[in-house]
């Protein structure tokens, strides 16, 4: 009995083609320097918030949660400032990261043309 051939998919459904990945390289590229500016600039002197209200020293913040806008749970100023400036090495670190991959993947592509 005769086989039925089935349909072969073409490369420009299964593959993205090359405009795009050079193009999602380059939104690699600005996301990283995004976070970089972000981690080094934005949180270098960070504004202190509640909800939406800037804090000074001496406020509390009380928590929020998925059911409850206000819960027991408290945070002081100095805790939050805290919380930013830990998170300020994270940030710089996954930016440069994603810089260079992004960087990386432009390189490549400009070399393999």
């Amino acid at each position: 009995m005769g086989e039925q051939a089935r349909p072969r998919r073409t490369a420009s459904r299964t593959r993205i083609s090359p405009s795009w990945r050079s193009a999602l390289d380059w939104v690699l590229v600005g996301a990283g320097l995004a976070m970089l500016w972000w981690g080094i600039v934005g949180m270098g002197s960070p504004t202190v918030s509640c909800r939406g209200a800037v804090m000074a020293p001496g406020d509390v913040c009380h928590k929020s949660s998925y059911t409850s806008v206000r819960t027991d749970t408290v945070q002081t100023y100095e805790q939050r400032r805290r919380a930013v400036a830990q998170s300020r090495p994270t940030v710089i670190v996954l930016g440069g990261v994603t810089l260079a991959f992004g960087v990386t993947m432009v390189v490549s592509r400009a070399r393999r043309r």
